[in-house]
């Protein structure tokens, strides 16, 4: 059985290691650059800088391990068998000290070019100096990258210690875990995922959810297939239903259409009849008419599911209406007009008379829904402002308003057909009786609408 040590340091409050000495090298160049500036003795400045950094780089390299340790404080050896299973998290090992040699090379050339920048615009050579101190500043870079690095091997290994052997993680489970930010830490994962620390993470389609292993992956994958599934079938249930209502919405549009054609097809037909008649009063009752029908047809536009209704008044009422329209334009082209052509003309009137009140209960039924909505609003008005004492003292008792009254509907008698008697056109005596009583119903009966 192998055995591999891992321990856990905690600094008693020094700060040890590679930092202090290459960055006390750094603070002795610095030193020494400045008295030689100072004193104008640049005789010893080369020597006295190659010492310091080449102490610097041999500090860096002697015992790496032992120089980022710090002052051991505790520790614990965990053993493991021999090819057992790696955490998964930890699939790639980063050293607490990557990074560093991008910062200890920044240094050492920032330092180098920082001096000859430093002479060259002691001398005046501007150019030099320019040049040398752009360089400079990409060693500065150097430096700043590899402190990143640092800071990075340093959260990477902090967060494999907070994970343990989990093969996913939610980044804001982790986050809180860390104490940092959610969005911290989903950058820091991403910035391990491209310097490729974590070569088989694999975020989810919300970048909420790290899977760390194949096996995570391969469950997360087939739940989301699953998800895509089941949302594929809910969006082609979700488009049948909606095809189908369109359907149904189209069948029905479609009979409306119907009607609403085959009753303006009507109207041409009874315009150009009014338009031969040349009788003020029988081309009075066919405008009405056409402006009643007109109104139907409106509203059965607006409410399709009144076209069943209309469809039977006009199957009987609008071929009948035709038939004895193009009679009475046969009458009333006659030569000579005698008592049994006037008194047939009287009766076919009469007869419009009748049709006319037909379809105006027709479109006062097609109004009725809409008639005990407004008499029910109507209604709950009144008796909230008498509760809020708004009205006259006759209604603050606070009282019961009175249910609307309904708006009473007339069916009109179906009229019977023409008989046609010999040469001249005779109305039946049973529309003769129905045209005289609805004549007088109509001179007797007002219909009004009551709240």
């Amino acid at each position: 059985m192998e055995k591999i040590s891992i321990s856990c340091f905690i600094e008693d409050g020094r700060v040890m290691g590679d930092y202090d000495n290459i960055y006390n090298a750094g603070n002795k160049i610095l030193k020494e650059v400045t008295k030689a500036v100072e004193t104008g003795n640049y005789d010893n400045l080369s020597v006295s800088l190659k010492v310091s950094i080449e102490d610097a780089v041999r500090a860096a390299k002697a015992n790496p391990s032992q120089n980022f340790r710090g002052k051991a404080s505790t520790g614990r050896t965990v053993n493991y068998a021999s090819g057992a299973k790696r955490i998964p998290f930890f699939t790639r090992k980063v050293s607490m000290n990557h990074g560093m040699g991008k910062v200890v090379g920044g240094i050492v050339g920032a330092s180098i070019f920082g001096l000859a920048a430093l002479g060259a615009l002691t001398t005046g050579v501007w150019a030099q100096a320019v040049t040398y101190l752009a360089i400079t500043a990409l060693f500065g870079f150097l430096i700043k990258g590899g402190s990143d690095d640092k800071k990075l091997a340093k959260a990477f290994n902090k967060y494999g210690r907070i994970l343990g052997n989990s093969e996913f993680f939610a980044v804001g489970d982790l986050a809180m875990a860390a104490g940092e930010r959610s969005d911290t830490v989903l950058k820091n994962i991403k910035k391990m995922i491209n310097k490729d620390f974590l070569p088989t993470a694999r975020f989810d389609r919300n970048e909420t959810t790290v899977m760390l292993s194949e096996r995570a992956f391969a469950q997360y994958m087939r739940a989301e297939k699953a998800r895509q599934d089941r949302e594929l079938a809910q969006a082609q249930q979700i488009s049948q239903d909606r095809f189908s209502a369109e359907s149904t919405e189209g069948v029905t549009n479609q009979g409306v259409k119907s009607i609403i054609d085959e009753g303006n097809a009507y109207l041409a037909t009874i315009r150009r009849i009014n338009d031969e008649i040349p009788g003020d009063e029988m081309s009075e009752k066919l405008y009405q008419l056409e402006n009643i029908m007109r109104k139907i047809f409106t509203q059965v536009e607006n409410e399709p599911e009144c076209a069943d209704e209309l469809k039977k008044f006009m199957n009987y009422y609008l071929p009948t209406t035709t038939k004895l329209l193009n009679a009475y334009v046969d009458l009333d082209k006659q030569p000579e007009v005698g008592e049994n052509i006037t008194r047939t003309k009287k009766d076919i009137e009469d007869a419009i008379d009748v049709i006319n009140d037909a379809f105006e209960n027709l479109l006062d039924s097609l109004f009725q829904d809409m008639a005990w909505d407004i008499s029910s609003d109507i209604s709950v008005m009144k008796t909230m402002m008498a509760q809020d004492g708004l009205t006259p003292d006759g209604l603050m008792s606070g009282q019961p308003m009175p249910e609307p009254v309904p708006v009473p509907v007339r069916t009109a008698p179906q009229p019977a057909p023409l008989s046609f008697e010999g040469s001249a056109y005779q109305v039946a005596p049973e529309l003769q009786q129905a045209a005289g009583a609805q004549a007088q119903a109509a001179e007797d009966e007002k219909v009004q609408l009551k709240f």
